[in-house]
């Protein structure tokens, strides 16, 4: 009973002194901003995926808009597109390994047909003199539309993980990554990831 009502005045006790203070300390850290990104779209290019592309490139246009309202403007830009098929270790499985390509697009960067693009990739780079330096004609926007249209007659088997981990491979897509810029990646899909070492995984049982 002595205990109890030695913690009950301690819960309920006198509130009037006010607690003691310790010495504290500010410091301010100024914030630096890079404004070099490198941003990854890894889109799914399976049977189902034609709503999900759509939109995607519905969307891009307010993407690129909200990047403009960054302190400073759009900052330079890397945008590459890669797709969910890497193949299925060399089975014969239509839309993913065929004899020609038994890795699938194996984590390359993707523009298709897409006109007036000069390299793999979308690169956006501001100048000093406030002007864009570009690698294609029209605008942002429209040549993302276009990347991104990968199709539907993709792999099933979709892995987003191991094309994403193929695409930053050093050595690979040369150029699209660099040293200091920040790194971004966007998964665009409707199902689990099939990402598999073995490709027993993807041959009959």
């Amino acid at each position: 009973l002595l205990a109890a009502a030695a913690l009950l005045a301690a819960c309920g006790g006198d509130t009037s002194t006010p607690p003691p203070t310790t010495p504290t300390e500010t410091l301010a850290f100024p914030a630096m901003l890079n404004r070099d990104i490198d941003i990854l779209f890894v889109v799914d290019d399976s049977g189902s995926m034609l709503e999900e592309q759509t939109a995607l490139a519905a969307a891009f246009p307010e993407f690129v808009a909200m990047l403009g309202r960054i302190d400073g403007g759009v900052p330079n830009i890397h945008l590459g597109v890669v797709s969910t098929n890497v193949g299925t270790g060399g089975e014969p499985i239509g839309g993913c390994s065929t004899a020609t390509e038994p890795d699938g697009d194996d984590g390359a960067l993707l523009t298709g047909q897409c006109a007036g693009i000069t390299d793999r990739f979308l690169s956006d780079l501001a100048r000093p003199d406030g002007t864009r330096e570009v690698n294609y004609t029209g605008t942002l926007a429209e040549q993302f539309s276009c990347i991104t249209a990968l199709g539907v007659s993709g792999c099933g088997y979709e892995q987003p993980l191991e094309a994403m981990r193929r695409a930053l491979s050093p050595g690979r897509n040369l150029g699209f990554l660099r040293p200091n810029a920040a790194l971004a990646v966007v998964f665009v899909g409707d199902e689990d990831d099939c990402s598999a070492s073995d490709p027993a995984l993807f041959g009959d049982p």
